[in-house]
This record gives C-alpha cells, structure tokens and sequence, in this order.
C-alpha cells in the first residue's frame, strides 16, 4: 500500500503533466491524477468506516495506478513538451 506522501506526490506530479501536456497525453495524466484521488480516499473508508470489502480492491487500485503512472511518464517522455525546458 502506498503512503499518503507518495500518493500526493503522484497525484501532484500527475496533474502538473497535464498542465504541460499535449492532446492525449494530457488527458491520460489527468484520469491518473483522479485515480490518485481514490487511491487516498479508500483507505480512508475502509478503515475509518469499517468497510473491510474495499481493502482488496484499494491495494489493486493503488498499485496499478502506480504502474499506470510509470507506463505514461516512459510512454509521452520522448514528446517535444516533455523533453524541452517551458520557460
């Protein structure tokens, strides 16, 4: 399970890609940034609200997000916006 810190600096880094990005790629980094959001937010109800079922699925959401996340970042590296310093 990802800690809050790395979960805010994926969701941090997710929507400062799309601000930058182009096309698909910025709409690709933005259903990321919202899928970091549920990522910190499930843990939250099945711990707090005693909903034991979402467990499994918070832990397969928070390590394919991650994986997705990665996938993205090699996938759009080789673009022109993310390979020229915007000054």
């Amino acid at each position: 399970m990802l800690l809050l810190p790395q979960v805010l600096y994926c969701l941090t880094l997710s929507w400062r890609l799309a601000a930058i990005a182009e096309g698909g790629a910025s709409s690709a980094f933005r259903v990321l940034g919202a899928l970091f959001v549920l990522v910190a937010v499930l843990p939250v109800i099945f711990l707090g609200g005693g909903v034991p079922a979402l467990a499994g699925p918070s832990y397969a959401l928070a390590a394919l997000s991650l994986i997705a996340l990665t996938v993205c970042c090699f996938l759009f590296g080789s673009r022109s916006w993310a390979t020229s310093p915007s000054d």
